[in-house]
């Protein structure tokens, strides 16, 4: 693809862009670069990381398909970025005039224009490969390191092939006082253009046949190859997956894509024959052309997501595995939580109980201080009462010296009427004893 009028397209897309900032339709513009570089490398990076954890099977189509993972994600870092920094920067579209700045811009326009063609030669070599199984009655050995390595190295080196004749036609130089990457106008760039497109739709119309003949194959060949059923099952089960697969990303692809190249065909063809056509599309329909073609880059990944078991059991664990990590954290908090609150409330049951605990304590020193007074005002008075009755004992037994002193005298003076006093005397000893009890 020629790298000028894709540039210069987009240039025309921000030429109004000035230091007062970005009008509404340019905030647009580059949201819409935005959302599809974000989307396709986030998707892209996601393929390429499954196959690297070993997340899924290292198969012949599955390392097919990181290379087409990767040069997508290389074709959304480089033209959309430049676009995004042409709306918003038009004044340093580029870094200067010296060697390196023209070695970069020569590097950015082939490498720019080749990954496009990555992945439409890395279908091509898919679809030759699953012809090649499906069309052998024994079961082929799986393609070595070398021979993948070798078909991935080939699959770059044609495109860059084809677009090589940019490192002489495109340079760095300075336009209207401001640095720019382009590419000369002339009839050899063109000529060669128009021949590219029509090897791209060669190979979109090859591709198609392939497939189309694979699956006619792969019916016919059931009876063919003596197999147990349950293994030609799983045989027709991955030959259709790939061929969708391989269709779903054509489609995506060819839809993608052609309207761009449609467009920059007219351009061409203007150019050689010196004839304008009536065909003047508007500034959104460009930038449409020109988004709708990295949306491609997008769709890739949600084809072999959709199409390719492998792929879809992986994305499925993943998520699976996040949704459940995300519901154990979940669990794990609600539990903390429901932990701290008991926590909380056996702190404050314990408080209660140590309060209760100390004011028991308090109690029962309060009835330890009133008993050990009762208990003294006990003693004391036991104490009293005890003296009292040494007192009485004492007043008992002189009341008896001298009772027993009066009755000797009584009875040696008058012994007649001796058992009446005594009688009284025991009377009175009994009343003293009754008073001091």
């Amino acid at each position: 693809m020629a790298m000028e009028g894709r540039l210069n397209w987009t240039f025309e897309l921000s030429n109004g862009t000035t230091a007062r900032g970005l009008s509404a339709s340019e905030k647009a513009q580059v949201g819409g670069f935005v959302a599809v570089i974000v989307l396709g490398i986030a998707l892209n990076l996601t393929v390429i990381l499954l196959v690297v954890f070993k997340k899924v099977p290292k198969k012949n189509t599955i390392v097919f398909i990181v290379n087409m993972a990767v040069a997508d994600m290389s074709s959304l870092l480089l033209e959309p970025t430049y676009s995004i920094n042409s709306i918003i920067s038009p004044s340093s579209r580029w870094f200067g005039l010296d060697f390196v700045s023209s070695a970069l811009c020569k590097a950015y326009i082939v490498l720019l224009n080749s990954v496009t063609w990555v992945s439409l030669i890395t279908l091509l070599i898919i679809s030759l490969e699953r012809l090649k199984e499906v069309s052998s009655v024994v079961q082929l050995n799986t393609l070595s390191r070398r021979s993948l390595a070798l078909l991935i190295a080939m699959s770059w080196a044609l495109s860059f092939g084809l677009h090589t004749i940019f490192l002489a036609k495109c340079d760095a130089e300075q336009i209207d006082g401001s640095f720019d990457c382009v590419c000369l106008q002339e009839m050899d760039i063109s000529i060669i253009f128009l021949v590219s497109n029509g090897l791209y739709f060669t190979l979109v119309i090859a591709i198609v046949v392939i497939n189309l003949v694979i699956i006619r194959r792969l019916v016919h060949s059931q009876a063919a190859i003596d197999l147990p059923a349950a293994q030609q099952e799983r045989r027709v089960k991955k030959f259709r997956s790939a061929v969708r697969m391989v269709l779903g990303s054509l489609l995506a692809y060819t839809t993608c894509v052609t309207p761009l190249y449609i467009f920059l065909s007219i351009y061409h063809v203007e150019f050689l024959f010196k004839k304008t056509l009536d065909y003047n599309p508007s500034e959104v329909a460009v930038y449409l052309f020109l988004l709708l073609f990295h949306v491609n880059c997008v769709l890739g990944p949600i084809m072999y997501f959709v199409f390719l078991d492998d792929f879809r059991h992986a994305l499925r664990s993943l998520l699976w595995n996040k949704k459940r990590r995300s519901e154990r954290t979940r669990s794990c908090n609600t539990t903390s939580q429901t932990i701290m609150g008991e926590m909380n409330e056996m702190d404050e049951m314990n408080q209660r109980h140590a309060e209760n605990i100390n004011e028991a304590m308090e109690n029962r020193e309060g009835i330890n201080t009133c008993s050990r007074g009762t208990v003294t005002v006990h003693k004391n008075e036991v104490k009293e009462n005890d003296e009292g009755k040494s007192g009485l004992a004492r007043q008992l037994r002189n009341t008896n010296d001298a009772t027993e002193s009066s009755e000797v005298k009584t009875c040696k003076k008058a012994p007649v009427g001796y058992t009446n006093e005594a009688i009284d005397t025991n009377e009175t000893e009994q009343s003293i004893l009754d008073t001091a009890l």
